[in-house]
């Protein structure tokens, strides 16, 4: 989102007129709100079907790791490993299938692992993990992690980066 609110910047330079209307929601919630008109443009994270949509993959690329409470005992760790996952209680993401993006990183199915619960949105789920209801599996740069936030995201190792593409129909005409 940074890189968007970037471009965004440059763009009211340019365009003082122009008005953005922001929406949040998973990818689901996207790809609706783009097939309805309501959207003109969203960021899906890949994997994402974007046979239907016109595109530019973004120069960058998030990583994958837990977000925990620091005073968790993986807190000490600089990365996440698939054996740290063993039994601790996890937050997924619902628009992830933990086969599908991490086959290549772990051995575990998700029916192996203790999933006590799912998320749409990484705010809400962050609002849990700081109450101590598990560790969020999560995209890193997404929750501001402050001095006085009582959070911290340690990343996935070996590391596993994910794009993300700016998607608008194919069919639109701005």
């Amino acid at each position: 989102m940074r890189f968007l609110a970037r471009a965004a910047e440059c763009m009211l330079q340019q365009y003082p007129q122009v008005k953005f209307h922001i929406f949040s929601g998973n990818g689901q919630a996207v790809t609706d709100q783009l097939e309805s008109g309501l959207l003109d443009f969203g960021l899906l994270f890949e994997p994402s079907d974007n046979t239907k949509y016109s595109y530019i993959s973004l120069p960058t690329a998030d990583r994958w790791g837990l977000l925990m409470r620091k005073d968790s005992t993986l807190a000490s760790h600089d990365g996440i490993r698939q054996q740290d996952l063993g039994q601790i209680p996890l937050l997924l993401s619902r628009q992830v299938r933990f086969d599908n993006e991490f086959s290549g990183w772990s051995s575990f199915s998700e029916h192996e692992l203790h999933v006590v619960g799912t998320y749409n949105l990484l705010f809400n789920a962050s609002l849990f993990v700081s109450e101590g209801c598990g560790y969020a599996l999560c995209l890193d740069r997404i929750i501001n992690l402050t001095e006085d936030s009582n959070l911290v995201f340690k990343p996935l190792v070996p590391k596993i980066r994910t794009r993300v593409n700016l998607v608008w129909k194919s069919n639109r005409h701005f």
